[in-house]
């Protein structure tokens, strides 16, 4: 059984009966040196099996006969030795116990210095790859930046383009509808105070002939054969009047309106896809 005085554990066990006038005592105790419970038990648990051992001897050597008499000096004396034997062999295990457990701490720090070591060599491999990541979203930040700026520039002149277009449609369909003009009559032929006459509307096949015509021929004849304009308005009018073909055809002047004008304005309008790197 367990006893505890002050802050350390005793072990206490009777003495059998029979072996009371040997030992002259009617109970045996033993410090356990420790203040801890769970310790002393299990302490408690090992003396108590090896004090049952030593009672058998002390019965053997009582009983058996042997060539010297034992007194009861020599039985205290072999008890006496029994908890010194004790004592040694519980420190020898105690020690057994610590070397193990430093055993397990040396291979455990062995085993977290290995998994650092491991962890730098992640961090330096993963560094690298992010210094790779950081330099790619900079350079697509930079690209985006540009391709930004070159689409609104694009669309700045395709809204001049589609002026330009609007006006070029005006300017055809205005010049298409002109009055015809009438030769002037010579001296000759009429006299200086001869009232003038006014010029008669131009014949329907002429105005048929003008909507039948395309918009490609329309702006060679009224715009790009113009001498009068400008090496700009030429050049200008001649993109737009490409990109006006290349979306809708070559329509004739009397298919182009206001909604068509629109349609090549939104077509122009959507954003340019971003080049991929």
């Amino acid at each position: 059984m367990l006893r505890i005085v002050g802050s350390q554990y005793y072990f206490r066990r009777s003495v059998p009966l029979d072996l009371r006038p040997w030992l002259r005592r009617g109970e045996v105790s033993h410090p356990l040196k420790t203040s801890s419970k769970l310790v002393a038990r299990q302490k408690a648990a090992l003396l108590y099996a090896k004090t049952g051992q030593c009672f058998q001897e002390i019965r053997r050597m009582t009983t058996e006969p042997t060539r010297k008499a034992l007194t009861a000096a020599d039985i205290i004396r072999f008890y006496e030795q029994f908890v010194k034997d004790w004592e040694n062999y519980h420190n020898v295990r105690l020690q057994e116990e610590e070397t193990k457990h430093r055993v397990e701490l040396a291979q455990q720090t062995l085993r977290t210095k290995a998994y650092m070591q491991q962890v730098d060599s992640f961090l330096d491999v993963i560094a690298g790859h992010f210094e790779q990541t950081e330099a790619f979203l900079a350079t697509l930040k930079q690209t985006q930046a540009v391709n930004t700026a070159v689409t609104k520039t694009r669309e700045a002149m395709l809204r001049d383009e589609i002026s330009g277009l609007r006006k070029l449609v005006v300017d055809i369909k205005a010049s298409s509808g002109v009055l015809t003009p009438v030769p002037a009559p010579s001296v000759e032929e009429k006299p200086e105070d001869e009232p003038l006459q006014a010029l008669p509307p131009p014949a329907p096949e002429n105005r048929k002939k003008a909507k039948t015509q395309t918009i490609s021929a329309m702006a060679q004849r009224f715009v790009l054969n113009d001498t009068s304009k400008s090496a700009d308005t030429i050049k200008g009018t001649k993109t737009t009047l490409d990109l006006f073909v290349e979306a809708f055809g070559d329509l004739p002047v009397n298919q182009v309106s206001g909604t068509t004008a629109g349609d090549f304005h939104d077509l122009y309008h959507r954003p340019f896809p971003l080049t991929h790197l």
